[in-house]
């Protein structure tokens, strides 16, 4: 079995926006292992999702509920 990459990148087409999150980097990456035992490669693609933390989605959703609850 070979793998083949289409793209650079994964595919972002089904992807969506979530509020606490937001999707930096997708990244695909080919390798190929040929071992002592065997013969014939063995490939694999790697897969790097980056994502990052919005540091708001805390101080609204979290923090400031809180604190109101605590001031009542």
């Amino acid at each position: 079995v070979d793998l083949v990459k289409q793209t650079e990148h994964g595919d972002v087409s089904n992807y969506q926006p979530n509020g606490e999150f937001d999707l930096v980097s997708f990244e695909a990456e080919r390798h190929v292992v040929i071992y002592s035992c065997c013969p014939e490669p063995y490939p694999d693609i790697t897969y790097t999702i980056r994502i990052r933390r919005r540091p708001l989605f805390y101080v609204f959703n979290l923090i400031l509920p809180c604190m109101l609850i605590n001031s009542i």
